[in-house]
């Protein structure tokens, strides 16, 4: 066993499972009393007094004479010269005291070996490691690898620049796509829904006489229109294309066409154009006549 340290042990191992079940024929008061001596036998270091203040220290007051001999009793203290200890805290005592020493014993043997490795360089060299010296001597000049030269990159021929490399261009199919923007405000057009004042415009009328639709049936497929989009809830860019693609697919739906040109009547449908629908078309035709 090592000399007993003059440093009071910092650690001590504890095992929690080792106490409940050491306690477990103890009550309340008496595992009090005993867990305040083991504390207090580690702190004093195996030298705790036998007297009557050990009543107020561990708390439990004038009860701790009938708790003494119920501890003597279960063997969990013991007496010992006028001192009350315990066998399993004197182990722990014994095993921080043994740590301190081990630590005191490994650090004076670093420290020996750290001051006599500076002794033998200084023997060696003839000036301690402590003395910084402008010139090394020879004998403390030891050999250094030489440094790793740079490879130098050749010069471009004529004082020219570094080479350029020409870069194909992007295809146009790899190029990211712009969403239409509002020509008035430069913003993106969003999406949105069928306002509730929607009809349609003249270009639809001449739209639907192409494809057969008379006013009141072009009137109609607006409806149509109208109660499909609000049934669905879409959203659209632009509701007046989409409205000439809703005529276009219904035309393709009843097996009608375009209306002959200067005919004066719808292509399949076998009806005539009639009040505004008449009146755009000949505006259509000066159009495109000028």
């Amino acid at each position: 066993m090592p000399p007993m340290t003059k440093t009071r042990p910092i650690k001590i191992d504890y095992s929690a499972s080792d106490f409940l079940g050491g306690t477990i024929l103890l009550d309340a008061w008496e595992e009090l009393a005993f867990r305040r001596i083991c504390d207090l036998i580690y702190v004093t270091r195996d030298n705790l007094p036998d007297d009557n203040k050990l009543g107020q220290l561990t708390k439990v007051g004038r009860r701790w004479t009938k708790i003494r001999a119920r501890l003597i009793e279960l063997e969990k203290i013991d007496v010992i010269n006028g001192k009350i200890s315990q066998p399993r805290c004197r182990r722990e005592l014994q095993d921080a005291e043994a740590r301190i020493y081990n630590a005191k014993r490994a650090g004076m043997a670093s420290g020996k070996k750290r001051k006599q490795l500076k002794d033998n360089i200084t023997d060696l060299t003839g000036v301690s490691p402590h003395v910084a010296t402008e010139h090394p001597t020879p004998e403390a000049t030891t050999h250094q690898p030489s440094p790793i030269k740079e490879r130098k990159k050749p010069p471009a021929p004529n004082g020219a620049g570094p080479p350029t490399i020409d870069v194909p261009p992007i295809p146009n199919f790899l190029r990211r796509t712009k969403e239409p923007k509002n020509a008035s405000t430069g913003t993106k057009k969003r999406k949105t829904g069928l306002a509730p004042d929607w009809g349609p415009n003249a270009q639809h009328f001449v739209l639907g006489s192409e494809l057969g639709f008379d006013e009141g049936q072009v009137y109609s497929q607006a409806d149509q229109y109208r109660d499909h989009a609000g049934m669905h809830g879409r959203t659209l860019v632009d509701w007046d294309k989409g409205f000439n693609n809703w005529l276009r697919k219904a035309a393709e739906f009843a097996g009608r066409g375009p209306s002959s040109a200067g005919s004066g009547q719808a292509g399949s449908g076998g009806r005539g154009d009639t009040g505004v629908v008449a009146a755009l078309r000949e505006l259509k035709d000066r159009r495109e006549a000028l």
